[in-house]
């Protein structure tokens, strides 16, 4: 192995280096045909721009010109898309357009001409008699080669009539035809557009005018070089990108593999030879307390044991596993009764929640076959609230490790009937410390939560009617005044006492006032919200907290409960028609800030109503 890695290192470098020595000799190449290109075109327009005919054309337009020379076969066979005729003067006498997807002369597109004649022309105008020049311009159209010459005469004498402009879009099949030149997959793209791709912009990173080709390794199979193409003012205008499969590289690869082979060959006949040896004196014995350890871990049977005999080393392995065996039978045994015996639930789950071990006793909590219990997931004995629950819980554990030591949970029997577990839940770990599962221990507090629950019940509910007691209404004011005032939002208290209720005691006795009162609660809950809050506070005195006292208003509601009271009461063959009640109505904040005094404002405007009976009185501050 240190002979392959430094052989790989020194081999493969050398490789790549020859790689990239390559792409570099590719891309000059690529470079040279662009500028093999240029000065072809440079010398088509050089040629056309020195003639008398041309000379005489661009100062008078001659049809006959036209005729003889700008034919659609003449710019098909010189390879040029267009042609540009400019006076010194800045105007185009005549432009020759020659499509290359349809084959055909067409109008010269105004953008072509206008960007010519006006916005890039004058780089390539010549008003000397100087030489032709050539260069790259992106024009509207496409990226193009562009070429122009000063006008002159066949003799290459002036004045300089103007300037002659030649176009060849490099377009797609023009790309193609570079390609071919190269046998190499080309691509350009324009700086100016609007996103380059992937590897282009990757390229363009390491691209600057100094350092004009950049090297990326597009893909394991694949090797590029990209440079910078620039306009005839130097500014780069376009990128030029070459693909190569990496068979240099790949053949140093190949090498290596040879070499590999050689290693790999003379390290197996080492290891052959190795093996008959170990074969003959240790392995086969190995094998055999392989095999009666297996046997043992398959079966699960710990009163077994291993046979390989003898006086080396192997027999006292065989020995002391032997021993080990049998301390582990009598602790399982000691560890299962003592699992068995008691009353709590034990259980171990794998980490997708499946029940991989428990006790009997788990088994009874859920009336469930101890063997088919034994492959239900936990998930499958909780609604999805209580399941999320658990789940949570049992991640936090494995995140943290640190054991759960009361986590309740509830349980929906297959009778309907829910069942509370208190578990206390550890990890499970492997002997590599990875954690595998979790083990845990649960109580069965069904009925101690039962009687939480009944209590909490009592402690906050009138006996009789079943309303929220004085105790509920004190804590629920209390916040429903925190959240009003955080919020900025108004509530309303409405204090309630039946009159001549002493009646209803005195003259049908107390049993028919009792009747009385749970049929007013429930009068009274059938005209209120869901949001609205009914207490019996004692006696025959009722409060209700209006927590969007908004829509309908207090009044309406309060007209509602006086209008619950029109009809009589029934008991047997009694009849009630004389109860009715009186409303006081308090609002926060603008009577009182806090809840006491807010009652008591209710309050006082309860007394107000009960001077006249069966009507509501809205608290006025005697002050204001």
């Amino acid at each position: 192995m240190i002979i392959y890695s430094i052989t790989s290192e020194i081999l493969l470098g050398g490789y790549a280096k020859l790689e990239k020595e390559n792409i570099l000799l590719s891309m000059d190449q690529a470079i040279k045909i662009i500028d093999n290109e240029l000065v072809h075109l440079q010398s088509i327009v050089g040629e056309w721009a020195a003639c008398n005919d041309t000379y005489f054309f661009v100062q008078h337009k001659n049809q006959k010109y036209i005729d003889d020379n700008l034919m659609d076969s003449t710019l098909a066979n010189l390879h040029v898309n267009f042609l540009l005729f400019i006076n010194t003067a800045g105007e185009i006498v005549y432009c020759k357009y020659f499509n290359p997807e349809t084959g055909r002369g067409e109008t010269c597109p105004e953008s072509i001409k206008k960007y010519l004649s006006f916005d890039g022309s004058f780089l390539l105008r010549n008003k000397s008699k100087k030489e032709a020049l050539a260069g790259l311009a992106i024009l509207p159209e496409n990226p193009s080669f562009l070429a122009s010459a000063p006008i002159l005469t066949s003799q290459r004498k002036g004045p300089v009539m103007g300037t002659l402009i030649a176009g060849r879009y490099l377009n797609a099949p023009e790309i193609k035809r570079l390609a071919s030149l190269l046998n190499l997959s080309v691509a350009f793209e324009r700086l100016d557009g609007p996103s380059l791709s992937e590897r282009f912009k990757k390229a363009k990173q390491s691209l600057t005018l100094e350092n004009k080709v950049a090297i990326i390794l597009l893909d394991k199979n694949t090797i590029g070089a990209y440079s910078l193409l620039t306009d005839l003012t130097g500014t780069p205008i376009l990128m030029l990108g070459i693909d190569k499969e990496r068979r240099i590289y790949f053949q140093g690869k190949s090498n290596m593999r040879y070499l590999i082979y050689s290693l790999l060959i003379t390290g197996l006949v080492f290891i052959i030879t190795t093996f008959i040896f170990l074969e003959i004196t240790v392995l086969s014995r190995m094998i055999r307390l392989n095999s009666d350890v297996k046997e043992i871990t398959s079966t699960g049977n710990l009163s077994a044991k291993t046979k390989t005999t003898g006086k080396d080393e192997l027999s006292d392995l065989s020995t002391q596993i032997n021993l080990i065996l049998e301390s582990v039978r009598v602790s399982t045994e000691r560890d299962r009764a003592i699992l068995e015996s008691i009353e709590d639930a034990y259980f171990e789950v794998d980490l997708a929640g499946t029940i991989t071990f428990h006790n009997d006793a788990l088994s009874k909590i859920f009336n469930y076959d101890k063997e088919a219990l034994g492959k239900v997931n936990y998930r499958q004995l909780l609604d999805e609230s209580a399941a999320e629950k658990a789940f949570n819980t049992f991640q936090h554990l494995y995140k943290t490790g640190i054991p759960v030591s009361s986590m309740e949970t509830e349980f929906e029997l297959e009778n309907g009937q829910k069942t509370y577990l208190e578990s206390s839940v550890s990890l499970i770990k492997d002997n590599k410390g990875k954690t595998i599962g979790f083990r845990g221990i649960s109580k069965n507090v069904t009925e101690q939560k039962k009687s939480s629950k009944r209590l909490l019940y009592m402690a906050y509910h009138d006996s009789l009617t079943g309303l929220l007691n004085r105790k509920a209404f004190h804590e629920d004011l209390e916040k429903e005044l925190l959240y009003a005032d955080r919020y900025k939002q108004q509530r309303v208290v409405m204090y309630l006492d039946l009159d001549k209720f002493k009646k209803v005691n005195d003259t049908f006795g107390h049993h028919a006032g009792d009747h009385l009162l749970k049929e007013f609660a429930q009068r009274v809950k059938k005209v209120l919200r869901d949001t609205d809050l009914v207490y019996r506070l004692g006696g025959d005195e009722f409060a209700i907290i209006l927590t969007s006292p908004q829509d309908p208003t207090p009044d309406i509601i309060a007209q509602r409960i006086l209008d619950v009271m029109v009809p009589p009461f029934y008991l047997k063959s009694q009849t009630i028609d004389f109860v009715t009640t009186s409303i006081g109505i308090s609002f926060y904040p603008s009577d009182s800030t806090d809840a006491e005094t807010l009652l008591q404002c209710a309050d006082k405007a309860m007394y107000e109503a009960k001077k006249d009976r069966n009507k509501y009185v809205i608290f006025q501050d005697s002050k204001s």
